[in-house]
C-alpha cells in the first residue's frame, strides 16, 4: 500500500520509504513495523 501510494500520489522528491516504522516514545527508538509484526503473529525472519 505505502509504495502504492508513494508512487501514484507523491512526488518523487518527497519519497523517504517504502516502508513503515513504528515509533516507540518510551523507548526512544524507531522499528521497522512489518517486522514487529512478524514477531507478533510467530513468523520471524
Amino acid at each position: 500500500m505505502v509504495y502504492e501510494v508513494n508512487r501514484t500520489q507523491v512526488e518523487p522528491s518527497e519519497i523517504l520509504s517504502d516502508h513503515v516504522y513504528e515509533y516507540d516514545r518510551e523507548r526512544g527508538s524507531i522499528r521497522l513495523a512489518a517486522r514487529e509484526l512478524d514477531k507478533e503473529k510467530g513468523m520471524e525472519r
